[in-house]
């Protein structure tokens, strides 16, 4: 039961973006006589919105690590789109269709991306170290019951890790780091930053000790 909670909260996004923006282009888009334009719109919107749910979920496990710089950013840029198209719609008597659709579906699509980066967090978990801990490429490498196993890290805004579930965390009881032509070390997860990314938490060393 648990398990389809957090799916549902992280298919939140998607969902409101896809039914909001379909009847706001359906009923709003355009003027009464072009119905078959206001359908389409509102066709691709669901669309677009649903690709870019998929590339934000799969950019933030193998790329981006889910990081809170794109959320912001995104949630930024939706609601400078969205204060525009606000003010056009207010200060001018007959706004441009095409002006105050395209600012509606791209101020949609860069609220969804924002949203969708923190809610898709949700039972997800994120494990990096600073770049600055190494000269060179970081290799990791996790630890469980005594074994280690190498994993396909991401490097992104001065971090390299990797996202696993939370199911997969509780295996991991410490993590490897070793740069070129260096010892590897090994470090517990108690030696981490622990703090909150999106719905998620993240576990970031910033400080090799």
């Amino acid at each position: 039961m648990e398990e389809h909670a957090d799916l549902f909260v992280q298919a939140l996004p998607p969902i409101l973006s896809s039914v909001g923006g379909f009847f706001v282009l359906i009923f709003f888009g355009y003027g009464r006589e072009q119905k078959q334009k206001r359908i389409m719109s509102a066709a691709l919107l669901v669309l677009l919105v649903w690709i870019a749910n998929v590339c934000v979920v799969m950019a933030g496990e193998k790329l981006t690590m889910f990081s809170t710089y794109i959320t912001l950013l995104c949630l930024l840029i939706a609601v400078v789109l969205f204060s525009v198209a606000f003010y056009i719609n207010l200060r001018v008597n007959e706004p441009s269709d095409t002006v105050m659709v395209s600012l509606f579906v791209f101020g949609v699509l860069f609220s969804t991306v924002g949203f969708v980066n923190y809610f898709a967090m949700k039972d997800r978990v994120v494990i990096a170290v600073s770049n600055e801990l190494c000269e060179d490429t970081i290799i990791l490498k996790r630890g469980s019951d005594g074994a280690k196993y190498s994993v396909r890290e991401s490097g992104f805004l001065g971090e390299v890790g990797f996202v696993v579930s939370a199911h997969d965390y509780s295996k991991i009881d410490s993590i490897s780091f070793s740069c070129p032509n260096k010892s590897e070390k090994k470090h517990s997860l108690t030696a981490f930053n622990k703090s909150s990314r999106g719905l998620g938490v993240e576990y970031v060393l910033y400080k090799d000790q």
